[in-house]
């Protein structure tokens, strides 16, 4: 009996050996820094440099450096392409999406947390083609009104809330209350949820990416098939917070909904019976257009099309409810909250933002004044969203073999865009691409230092820029600035995500003033890029 199970599990492992020696073979023509460990491949260094440093970024960095247009990776059996080249990373992941994956968190320590089928999982076809058209509408076209209305009022509430803080308060807490708050409101249509509930699901998405990054990095690097208890413990109770917290959601809409449509039913009834002819046809064709959602209160809430794109299937809607959720309350808030710092870091910065925001008409949204009246205020961000990525790294999963270039990349590879390193390559952004330098998004005169494409100046890299059409903003080089990334899989929700914080941060330093309590911040990598430190300042209310 032992020397069966012994047999069993050396052919086992003999033949995980040979399949892990057979697709290194078909990497052999792919450059790359030699690995350090012949179980491991690239993962130690990563791992000792991410202890060291907190993030593997300096090591990715000389790595893009030394090999310009790509270079291979080893995470023990799993194949990394790291893609540097521009030209090389817009035509990968500009590809139709059934050529590739996006492995978002579907499924992580045995807990289902946003599945197969969610719309940034989803392998392409028809469902991935109705889901993002249908989601699509919710941040174009005509609801694009109805949710910016919303983000003036939690802004407005947030504001009248700090005009009476007496004490040092932390803005990136801040930034993450307010920014849940209308995320949760767009999603899910709820305005007015227990702050305890709120506060619960928001500590549980903090930690679901940060276990999904960190943790899950260190039990593959230390190749045991069971994790800490402790740990396993919070991300399941992470997961079942999140997840029940979007089934309940869904719970009562659908309740709301069935009610409505009765509702509905039985005045068509009772106005056939009243009169036949044109009033009835009025009646059926004003009813048509409130279930449609033309003139529905939540005309402008992303639920309802959730659970028409899922239907039947609850799991799938909750599925696409927690990926909106996390993907868009995270990502916005640390991008709002480093924007913040970064200005307040520069007293002269925060002295041109504060004028720019003081000359706009903030309570307005006539004019549509976050597009195209507060130039710094968005070069700001631009150059925030430069330096401090929301997603530092995107990855794709190659479903079939790929040419790119002179490379041949073949399929099972996980090819990534390393969009920190990206954004900071000197080649590319010059000497000081890691200084926050908003002005070089405003030049006017070409020599803004972004990228310049080939067909501009003959290179790409010598700090020139041509001007854009769109007042005095200026447009790098497709495949070197990516916090959005680009292609078919792009970020679904990019509008509202440039938006929001535009308006949240004109609207704050419009009304009021705010004194820095602290020193320099700095990057935490979990899924999505974070500040490390707590952003302390005080409130001065300019209009007090």
């Amino acid at each position: 009996m032992l020397a069966g199970t012994l047999l069993i599990v050396f052919l086992t492992l003999s033949w995980v050996l040979l399949k892990h020696v057979y697709n290194i073979t078909k990497y052999w023509h792919l450059p790359g820094p030699p690995r350090s460990s012949l179980v491991y491949g690239h993962l130690s260094e990563l791992k000792a440099v991410t202890a060291r440093e907190g993030t593997p970024f300096s090591l990715r960095m000389k790595w893009s450096i030394e090999y310009p247009d790509l270079h291979l990776l080893w995470l023990i059996t799993i194949p990394q392409v790291c893609v540097t080249n521009p030209q090389l990373l817009h035509a990968y992941f500009s590809q139709p999406q059934e050529k590739f994956l996006y492995p978002f968190l579907g499924y992580f320590l045995g807990q289902r947390v946003c599945g197969l089928h969610s719309i940034f999982n989803e392998p392409g076809g028809e469902v991935w083609f109705r889901k993002r058209r249908e989601y699509r509408r919710f941040f174009t076209g005509f609801n694009s009104d109805g949710w910016v209305k919303v983000i003036f009022r939690h802004t407005d509430k947030l504001i009248e809330g700090l005009k009476t803080e007496k004490n040092s308060i932390d803005m990136a807490q801040i930034m993450k209350k307010v920014v849940f708050d209308i995320i949760n409101h767009l999603v899910l249509g709820q305005e007015k949820v227990q702050t305890h509930t709120m506060a619960i699901v928001r500590q549980s998405i903090d930690s679901l990416l940060r276990i999904g990054f960190s943790r899950g990095l260190d039990h593959v690097r230390n190749a045991v098939p069971w994790v800490d208890r402790e740990i396993k413990l919070e991300f399941v109770r992470a997961v079942k917070e999140v997840r029940s917290y979007a089934h309940q959601m869904i719970r009562r809409r659908r309740r709301r909904e069935a009610v409505r449509q009765d509702s509905g039913n039985e005045s068509i009834r009772g106005e056939v019976r009243k009169d036949s002819g044109n009033k009835s046809r009025n009646v059926l064709e004003q009813n048509s257009r409130h279930d449609s959602g033309i003139e529905s209160e939540h005309s402008w809430d992303v639920l309802d099309m959730i659970i028409e794109c899922n239907a039947p299937d609850e799991e799938e809607m909750i599925d696409d409810v927690t990926m909106f959720l996390i993907a868009g309350y995270d990502t916005v808030a640390n991008v709002s909250s480093f924007t913040f710092a970064k200005i307040l870091e520069n007293p002269f910065v925060t002295q041109l933002v504060s004028k720019e925001a003081g000359s706009i008409n903030t309570a307005s949204t006539a004019t549509n004044w976050w597009k195209k009246d507060i130039p710094l205020i968005t070069a700001c961000i631009s150059e925030t969203q430069r330096l401090y990525p929301p997603v530092p790294v995107s990855h794709r999963w190659n479903r079939s073999p790929t040419e790119l270039g002179n490379f041949h990349i073949p399929g099972g590879a996980l090819v990534q865009a390393g969009v920190y390193v990206q954004q900071r390559l000197p080649q590319y952004w010059g000497k000081d691409a890691d200084t926050f330098r908003p002005e070089r998004w405003l030049s006017q005169s070409g020599n803004g230092n972004l990228p310049r494409s080939s067909e501009a100046n003959g290179s790409v890299g010598n700090g020139m820029m041509p001007k854009s059409s769109v007042g005095n903003a200026l447009t790098p080089l497709s495949g070197t600035y990516l916090p959005f990334m680009i292609g078919p899989r792009s970020c679904l929700g990019k509008s509202l995500a440039v938006v929001l914080p535009h308006v949240l941060l004109t609207k704050l330093f419009s009304t009021l003033t705010f004194t820095p309590e602290f020193g320099r911040i700095t990057e935490l990598q979990s899924c999505t890029l974070t500040p490390k430190e707590q952003i302390m300042v005080r409130v001065i209310n300019n209009n007090a």
